[in-house]
């Protein structure tokens, strides 16, 4: 800008452009006037010194060229005609001759006046003009301000406070580095120092306003000077802020779905209509073995890709049809050579005339996915056969448990010199094995299904000595040939009671955990019988101990499961080391001894009514025969509707029924029942075990027994009832 900004920015300043320049005009007359004057003064002063009239040409002369010299050619050619009017005055002289002087002053009053009035209107016109220059500086739409040589905002418009956020007198006084955040500072210091008169800067420039946030401007700096010197920076600065924020909106929208892109666990593409490809992220080149998507540009590299030749084809012509189609499983050969399975989803992407302007879509990799769902069903194939195997072997076991209580009755009755006591005795042990082989299938196929994982069954009396004989085999085949496996049997009874599956699983986990240790040379499996107080209670109790003479310790992790199953027949398990030097380790399984006549007894007399609920005839009738041995009086019924009808008119202590899985109907039928007998107690028994078969499932004041069972466990069950 030409204009004194500076002087404008001064609210008294009165002087403008046109002020100065209207001045500068009549100062010249003036001083032309002036340098005429002086000349007749001058010419009066030589001549009386010199005595002639050439002074007076000279005079004027020198009043014109001075004139011409500082006022210009307006002022020269007045000084010219003054001079010349004195002149000719001065040289005709006489009376008739005095109007010239006269004309000549009023000449000059009216020049005077003329110029008085001419000063008065140029200065109300430059009073006007600064106004409205001030008004447009004002109301301007840009942020306007100047800064002075030592950095300080001497001027701000109104809209440069806005854009601040604050008044005009917040900003005037201040330096401009007030509002510049201070990593700007070092760049607009050196742009400041650099400015050059005529060069203009243009720049986006961030501002701190008064509340700390950002004003991004668009700034144009030009320096500017006052009378020959330098006044600093003007800088006119338009408010970009919401551009800015656009574009970093825009930014960041762009980083962010270019990440997504980048790192999306899927294989995206942008084809166009002619078959190259536009893009491809990470994903997709690592999925098919390509290093990058010009790879993929090769003419044939795409379509070597599909294991099916002619599928390409296919679902380009079916996208066209369509526009799209999703979840479509197809195989592609990587670049390797593997083979993956994909899924896809595609979709054609036109412009508003309908012309396709490329494909785009995504590829999941599925491969594992499909192996999982392979292994899984091979899962469920293999647990069905298991449930199989259980059912069958469940009914197996309820047919064993028959054949081997009606082996046990008909060799009680046989007499003891009887030749067939050693064949039914032969068959009775064969049974047992069978039994256990049953129990094996069980474990598996309900460790599989998930149902029979920590569910203790109903104890019953065996001998600890016998039971350690007939696995004595079994832990034979669990060591190597350098560890032995020695028994040390006590000399008595060590009958116990408790479930002998149980005792014969936590023994060989022991073995199995003591070979694990390291454990070389002996193994011992020892019986005694300790008296009361050595185990922590009253009575007599047998030890069971699995001792080595060797190895490590190392924590047992079944040792709480075990102390869980002898707790509920009121055994212990203690854990001992057997010395520093050998550093074995020995652990003792305390179980209290059957006394005789114990519960497990058979007791005679009436004790009570038993409807029992039994769809197998055969454990219907052996139940029964049992049952009544005891003393209990027997109702049967095959079904739940069978039972209703016999209990029309009858009355019953016990219940006993089958726990069905999910364990509904059976509640049903006990409900209605009690709708009849309130206090009746049931028994409930079942084949399964864990989940479907824990006793936290059973009503309150009803009992639940696993099978199989022996007749005096079933017996003492059903006391237990009544007694309570």
């Amino acid at each position: 800008m030409n204009l004194p900004l500076r002087a404008l920015a001064k609210s008294g300043s009165r002087s403008s452009y046109i002020t100065k320049s209207a001045r500068t005009a009549w100062t010249g007359y003036m001083l032309a006037l002036l340098f005429s004057g002086l000349a007749v003064a001058f010419r009066l002063e030589a001549s009386q010194s010199l005595q002639t009239r050439v002074s007076l040409p000279l005079c004027g002369l020198a009043a014109v060229l001075a004139s011409i010299w500082i006022a210009g050619i307006g002022p020269a050619i007045m000084a010219t005609v003054l001079t010349t009017g004195w002149y000719i005055q001065d040289s005709f002289g006489g009376t008739q001759y005095q109007w010239i002087p006269a004309g000549l002053y009023l000449a000059e009053a009216c020049a005077l006046c003329y110029y008085g009035w001419q000063l008065r209107l140029a200065t109300g016109r430059a009073a006007e003009g600064e106004g409205w220059q001030r008004h447009l500086i004002q109301t301007a739409g840009e942020g306007i301000w100047m800064v002075d040589p030592d950095g300080v905002v001497s001027f701000a418009n109104l809209r440069m406070a806005e854009i601040l956020g604050c008044t005009v007198k917040q900003i005037e006084g201040r330096k401009f580095d007030d509002f510049l955040f201070p990593e700007d500072l070092p760049a607009e210091r050196i742009r400041f120092q650099n400015r050059r008169p005529g060069v203009r800067n243009q720049y986006d420039r961030r501002l701190r306003r008064t509340d700390g946030s950002e004003a991004w401007t668009l700034a144009c700096s030009s320096p500017y000077a006052a009378n020959g010197k330098d006044a600093g920076l003007l800088t006119m600065m338009t408010d970009i802020t919401e551009r800015k924020m656009a574009e970093y909106a825009l930014r960041n929208s762009e980083r962010k779905f270019r990440d997504l892109f980048e790192n999306i666990r899927e294989g995206v593409y942008q084809t166009s209509p002619d078959g190259r490809i536009l893009a491809a992220n990470p994903e997709l080149l690592r999925m098919l073995g390509f290093s990058s998507y010009e790879e993929l540009n090769v003419v044939g590299a795409v379509g070597a890709t599909f294991v099916d030749a002619g599928l390409r084809q296919s679902l380009h012509e079916r996208l066209e049809r369509d526009g799209s189609y999703a979840n479509v499983e197809f195989q592609l050969r990587a670049r390797d050579g593997r083979i993956i399975t994909v899924r896809e989803n595609a979709r054609v992407v036109r412009d508003e005339n309908g012309t396709v302007l490329y494909y785009e879509g995504s590829l999941t990799d599925i491969t594992e996915k499909i192996r999982l769902e392979n292994h899984l069903r091979r899962a469920q194939e293999m647990e069905a056969l298991g449930r199989l195997a259980g059912g069958i072997a469940r009914d197996f076991r309820s047919i064993g448990g028959v054949m081997i209580s009606r082996l046990q009755e008909a060799f009680s009755l046989l007499p003891p010199e009887s030749e067939a006591r050693p064949s039914l005795d032969a068959i009775a042990k064969s049974m047992q094995s069978a039994e256990l082989l049953t129990d094996q299938i069980l474990d598996f196929s309900e460790r599989q299904a998930g149902v029979r994982k920590g569910i203790f069954g109903e104890g019953a009396d065996f001998d600890v000595n016998a039971l350690l004989v007939s696995i004595q085999p079994d832990m034979r085949r669990l060591v190597n040939g350098e560890t032995q496996i020695v028994l040390s049997l006590c000399d008595g009874t060590t009958r116990v009671t408790a479930d002998s599956a149980q005792l014969r699983q936590i023994v060989t986990d022991l073995v199995s955990h003591t070979l694990g240790t390291g454990a070389a040379g002996v193994i011992e499996l020892k019986t005694e019988i300790v008296v009361s107080g050595s185990a922590g209670g009253k009575g007599s109790y047998v030890c069971l101990s699995v001792s080595n003479d060797g190895g490590r310790k190392s924590p047992w992790i079944g040792m709480a499961t075990a102390k869980a199953i002898l707790a509920q027949y009121g055994g212990t398990l203690v854990t001992e080391l057997r010395g520093k030097e050998s550093g074995g380790v020995r652990h003792s399984l305390h179980l209290p001894l059957a006394a005789e006549g114990s519960p497990g007894a058979a007791k005679s007399g009436n004790s009570g009514t038993v409807l029992l609920i039994e769809e197998d005839p055969l454990v219907r009738e052996l139940s029964r025969d049992m049952l009544e041995r005891q003393g209990f009086r027997i109702l049967l019924a095959g079904s739940a509707a069978e039972a209703e009808r016999i209990t029309n008119g009858q009355a019953f202590d016990v219940l006993v029924m089958e726990w069905a899985v999910d364990g509904g109907s059976a509640l049903s039928l006990v409900q209605r029942l009690r709708d009849k007998q309130p206090h009746l107690r049931v028994l409930f028994t079942t084949g399964y075990s864990g989940a479907h078969a824990s006793p936290s499932i059973i009503p309150g004041g009803d009992a639940l027994l696993a099978k199989p069972f022996s007749g005096e466990t079933l017996g003492r069950k059903l006391r237990q009832l009544l007694e309570r």
